[in-house]
């Protein structure tokens, strides 16, 4: 009984640690105590404001336009003080600036004259441990500008947390509201133009041009949901009222149309001159009355009314449909399957905006990607069956001896188109990535760049970006994916964009914090494909350069003397380098270097080809002849310099393959 007893008691004293441990863990929920005021300053005047008023914020102004402070006392735990936490505000439209204690912690959009709604954007703000009134009342205010629309979205309630924990709700909500998107753009544009090669080389195939404009428009509009990750967008000053008019107002109107060509000409109609005429007129008129509005709120006023238009065209989709199936069920029933998931979406969104649930995202898009996804497959499906049936009626009329011989012929000649059509694809994929990339090298005040870019074939596994502040250069980066082929092609454009957008957002970070950063990102966002990453990060403050290498070569640094070194220290042989990027659930360090670069120095930065590369002799070009190409580039500039390492290495391995994508990068200091 003492022993049972004793259990007991240990049982609870364990459960009392584990209690406190969660207790850390707990966010400081904002789900009530808000106040507002309509005072410029916002410094008196402040009024309750109920936690469901967050979500409708213009009833607040008199006009609907205008800017209202809000405001929340917190008090920080004391066992919370001194962690690093970070405050989740979820969507805020228009655009905000957030204070903590009179602290300015973070901003979302720009305020008039240049104004931008970043509606999309998830607001996530850390929280300065040095600015928190620990054992006493903190002030959070954020200052909103309202036109027309203004909340503050969040699922369930805005809180304060841990840093790790509110990011990795930002990183989800950004994946489903912002990433998924711009992956889908990505993919319809793909899409659009396999589709638009198949119309070139069988132009009486209409449906093929039709779904390739559908692509193209629904690609345009998605913008709208991630415009806010791209890099350098929006930039201050671009105009958000002509942006809305053309990509959130205009091509839904377009769109429509284009699904009422294809519907009519995959069911084989042929659409009478004054119908075309009535239809292309609920398109133009429409968007005329939209491009004459003045100001935003008058814009967002005159689509009430603008969305009637809608409704003909859509009537007479379903006119089209209900005749073609009353002709022929067969043909008309995929179209009606494929329709479905959209028309679903629609009818939870509507529900979405009656009932009021804004924490929740709209997913109309989503089913309108099914819909993208399920009309592809019936177009794969039209076309095979039209092949079946020609190699049928030619079996029937063809002896055997000639069947096999033509079937010999018929077989080289597709195995010749798809050899084609796939050179043609790739030859797409390979604009489309490289569209991505610096065609030309940044000029700036402070430093001479020159680069080289030459994949071995196809789409390519390097990657490389450089960074501007002004005219001074204020970062480089070159990465290379391992693998080759598509599937290394594909997760450069994902590193790409992943890798643009963390160098930005964290320009005031460690920069091996920012690697950290990016490789957790990557390893999150790629999921189970097993491509890994090594990559080299530069960042420029002056005559300072800040350097971290992820797994990659080593940099070369030349002084103005013409003395070149695999180590930007002076006495150090060799550098630091941190693990591979983008692995899952494999902990990496990355260690920064920091040197001075005086005018004339200069560095180089390359892939593993250059010195991988073997000639006829199976030598390698090695980073002995990498160092000494380098020593012997004499000339003044940057381009110069490269002209010299690239040239000594072509004359190396003259005649021997060249077995993979070659970039390299040098960076001098004026």
């Amino acid at each position: 009984m003492k022993n049972l007893k004793l259990l007991f008691l240990l049982s609870l004293t364990l459960l009392s640690f584990t209690a406190c441990k969660n207790d850390k863990d707990t966010k400081i929920l904002l789900s009530e105590n808000w106040s507002y005021t309509l005072d410029e300053s916002g410094n008196s005047g402040w009024k309750s404001l109920p936690m469901e008023n967050l979500t409708n914020l213009p009833p607040l102004l008199e006009t609907g336009v205008g800017y209202v402070w809000l405001k929340n006392e917190v008090k920080i735990p004391s066992n919370l003080e001194n962690d690093d936490l970070s405050i989740y505000l979820g969507r805020i439209t228009m655009a905000d600036e957030t204070y903590f204690n009179g602290s300015l912690i973070g901003s979302g959009g720009y305020f008039p004259p240049k104004e931008w709604s970043s509606w999309n954007k998830v607001r996530l703000y850390n929280i300065p441990t040095g600015i928190i009134n620990k054992g006493k009342s903190n002030e959070l205010k954020i200052k909103v500008w309202i036109n027309g629309e203004g909340s503050v979205v969040a699922s369930p309630f805005p809180y304060i947390g841990l840093s790790d924990a509110a990011e990795h709700t930002y990183k989800r909500e950004r994946f489903w509201n912002g990433t998924v998107y711009a992956l889908c753009a990505f993919a319809l544009l793909v899409i659009a133009a396999y589709h638009i090669l198949i119309f070139v080389k069988r132009s009486k195939d209409r449906e093929n041009i039709l779904f390739a404009l559908i692509n193209i428009v629904t690609a345009l509009y998605l913008c709208v949901f991630y415009i806010d990750d791209l890099p350098d967008l929006p930039f201050k000053g671009l105009n958000f009222l002509l942006f809305q008019k053309i990509f959130s107002y205009a091509l839904p109107f377009l769109l429509i149309y284009f699904v009422g060509s294809f519907v009519e000409v995959f069911l084989g109609n042929r659409e009478k001159k004054i119908v075309k005429i009535a239809r292309l007129s609920f398109v133009a008129l429409p968007i005329l009355i939209l491009f004459c509005a003045p100001n935003y709120a008058v814009l967002r006023g005159l689509w009430i009314g603008c969305q009637l238009f809608l409704l003909p065209p859509v009537i007479f989709i379903g006119v089209v449909m209900v005749k073609g199936y009353l002709r022929d069920k067969k043909k008309v029933l995929p179209l009606l399957i494929g329709f479905s998931p959209f028309i679903l979406a629609i009818l939870l969104d509507l529900a979405h905006n009656i009932f009021q649930w804004y924490a929740l995202p709209y997913i109309s898009m989503y089913g309108w990607m099914l819909v993208i996804i399920m009309l592809l497959f019936i177009l794969a499906s039209k076309f095979t069956e039209a092949r079946n049936e020609a190699e049928d009626l030619n079996e029937n009329l063809e002896k055997k001896v000639n069947d096999r011989t033509r079937e010999l012929s018929e077989a080289n000649e597709a195995l010749a188109a798809a050899n084609k059509q796939a050179a043609d694809d790739m030859k797409l994929a390979v604009y489309v990535q490289q569209s991505f990339y610096p065609r030309v090298a940044p000029i700036t005040s402070d430093y001479d760049v020159a680069f080289t870019f030459n994949p071995k074939a196809g789409v390519s596994g390097d990657l490389f970006d450089f960074y501007k502040t002004g005219n001074r250069l204020s970062g480089a980066a070159l990465f290379d994916v391992s693998g080759h082929g598509i599937a290394a092609g594909l997760v450069t454009m994902l590193a790409k964009s992943i890798i643009s957008k963390e160098v930005i957002d964290n320009m005031n970070k460690p920069l091996a914090s920012v690697m950290s950063i990016i490789s957790n990102k990557i390893a999150e966002d790629k999921g189970d494909v097993e491509n890994y990453l090594t990559g080299i990060l530069l960042r420029f403050e002056d005559d300072h350069v800040y350097y971290v290498n992820g797994g990659h070569p080593a940099m070369f640094f030349r002084n103005a003397a013409g003395k070149a070194s695999m180590a930007a220290i002076a006495g150090k042989e060799k550098e630091a380098s941190g693990g591979l990027i983008g692995i899952k659930n494999l902990p990496v360090e990355y260690t920064g270097i920091k040197f001075k670069m005086s005018p004339g120095d200069a560095i180089l930065i390359y892939t593993d080809c250059l010195y991988e590369t073997k000639d006829e002799r199976g030598v390698e070009f090695g980073t002995d002849r990498i160092k000494q190409a380098f020593e012997h580039a004499t000339g003044h500039t940057a381009q110069e310099k490269l002209n010299q390492v690239l040239g000594e290495f072509k004359e190396f391995v003259e005649g021997a393959e060249v077995k993979d994508d070659l970039t390299m990068i040098v960076i001098q200091k004026k």
